[in-house]
């Protein structure tokens, strides 16, 4: 699990990264980018709680539940962040469909802090 997270991780981030660094140039890109790293973290978050929580109860472990509420709360608003970069346009009411800088690389983040904290209970659900 721990090299499919840093893989899946590590990917997302630089789905991140590569939609910002795009994001005046290569247009499609920075959407095609910005696309595979949202759907990563929406697999990745729920595939790392259901794998702590089968750890939970093979262990009859409680895990860390502050890491996990954190977690889904940084997940919720990252949903909510993305969306709306999606709709930059829609939002913003100027029709100008850029969104200010290191906007989407603050929302990698959120999600990779997401990710990175479903992990942690993870494996404190596992020892």
């Amino acid at each position: 699990m721990k090299k499919i997270f840093l893989i899946l991780a590590s990917l997302g981030f630089v789905g991140a990264i590569t939609s910002e660094v795009t994001l005046t140039s290569f247009v499609k890109l920075s959407y095609l980018s910005g696309a595979v790293e949202f759907l990563i973290w929406i697999i990745l978050v729920p595939v790392l709680y259901r794998a702590g929580k089968k750890a939970r109860s093979r262990n009859q472990t409680k895990g860390n539940e502050a890491v996990r509420t954190s977690s889904w709360l940084l997940y919720g608003l990252s949903i909510a962040n993305g969306i709306m970069l999606f709709q930059w346009g829609l939002f913003n009411g100027t029709g100008d469909n850029v969104t200010p800088d290191s906007l989407i690389i603050l929302n990698g983040a959120m999600f990779l802090m997401s990710a990175i904290f479903m992990y942690i209970d993870y494996e404190k659900s596992s020892t």
